[in-house]
């Protein structure tokens, strides 16, 4: 590629996809497509579970609900963008790089073909 990406990151940031897109061949808009609509979904997610968090369980009153709320919703988001935002090549890598601190057993478990 002979060309610079602008200095402004919104404007760059925006049209990227669409030169990466047409270098490899692919149409902009669903190269554009494959990239955000899981984490985009992802996202409307976690701020329905986090909303749904803040009307029935944990309001944010004090800075040990907030905690709390962050906590769960870290975890939920963690699991949840491992499996449906990661590629399997990626989760294989990610799943090699932390079950060796949960110990032997589990890593036994995990990778059985």
């Amino acid at each position: 590629m002979g060309y610079r990406k602008p200095h402004d990151a919104w404007t760059g940031d925006a049209w990227w996809p669409c030169c990466s897109g047409r270098e490899i061949k692919i149409n902009p808009l669903a190269y554009v497509a494959q990239i955000y609509t899981r984490p985009v979904g992802l996202g409307a997610l976690m701020a329905l579970a986090l909303w749904l968090l803040r009307r029935s369980w944990l309001p944010g009153d004090s800075w040990l609900q907030v905690g709390g709320a962050l906590a769960i919703a870290g975890s939920l988001y963690a699991a949840l963008a491992a499996g449906l935002v990661l590629t399997p090549q990626h989760r294989e890598q990610l799943l090699r790089k932390f079950v060796p601190w949960l110990g032997p057993r589990a890593e036994a478990n995990i990778f059985v073909a």
